[in-house]
């Protein structure tokens, strides 16, 4: 199975402008399992969360595990005080 759909990789590169590579997502997995992320939703069997690369903050749909990326979400008016929690926490 892959850990990184292409959906996700076109995603990344539609709403935020990244042209990645398996191998640089494969470190924000690592970064992720490391904790370097806030938790946003827990929704069944994924989440949803909030981490940063590239001085950019990004939401990705996850499954629970952290195993597999499903996509990335646009930002939205919502995910500021996440964004706000991520530099207090990371002091970022």
């Amino acid at each position: 199975m892959r850990t990184i759909t292409n959906h996700c990789i076109q995603r990344l590169s539609e709403r935020y402008l990244l042209d990645l590579t398996h191998k640089e997502l494969n470190n924000i997995k690592k970064l992720i399992k490391t904790g370097y992320y806030i938790l946003i939703r827990v929704e069944d069997n994924k989440v949803r969360l909030l981490t940063r690369y590239q001085g950019r903050y990004i939401t990705f749909v996850m499954t629970s595990d952290f195993n597999k990326f499903i996509t990335a979400l646009p930002y939205n008016q919502n995910e500021l005080p996440y964004i706000e929690q991520f530099v207090k926490e990371f002091d970022i």
